[in-house]
């Protein structure tokens, strides 16, 4: 096989392992929050998942009270995309500060998954800084530290 069909098998590969493991990255996050929001920290701070219209998005919502007149508001958006010939997930934390009408962002966290197919077994993978993982892996990578008290 040479370079040109090498590339071509790759770019295969993803466009039919891309809907896959979005599937099941989203999947993973369903589950995540649900085992969250059964927790006791859950309990208190419920987090909830909105899907976008198009399906290509997630949007993960928590509100954290800190007193009677202001709270945090934590998003999570969580996204698939093509770009130069290479499929990503990615996922940006926000939490703000609401005290009155004018919400303040406190801090603002991004991940970043890029597919990689692997010719071998025929399938994507997720990778993270050179890490083979699984979408559950990713999506706890991405969840635990946002749903947790201390993002």
């Amino acid at each position: 096989m040479d370079a040109f069909q090498n590339e071509d098998l790759k770019r295969a590969i993803l466009a039919r392992q891309a809907p896959v493991l979005w599937v099941e990255f989203r999947t993973a996050i369903l589950v995540a929050v649900q085992s969250h929001n059964n927790t006791a920290a859950g309990l208190a701070s419920p987090a909830t998942v909105r899907p976008n219209a198009n399906e290509h998005a997630l949007v993960i919502e928590q509100t954290k009270g800190l007193a009677t007149d202001q709270f945090h508001a934590v998003t999570v958006t969580i996204q698939i995309f093509f770009h130069n010939a290479q499929y990503f997930i990615t996922a940006v934390a926000e939490k703000w500060l609401t005290k009155g009408a004018c919400p303040v962002s406190l801090k603002t966290q991004t991940w970043r998954f890029e597919m990689h197919p692997d010719i071998t077994e025929g399938r994507a993978w997720l990778m993270d800084d050179g890490t083979r993982v699984s979408a559950q892996e990713a999506v706890e990578r991405v969840l635990l530290p946002v749903l947790a008290f201390d993002f």
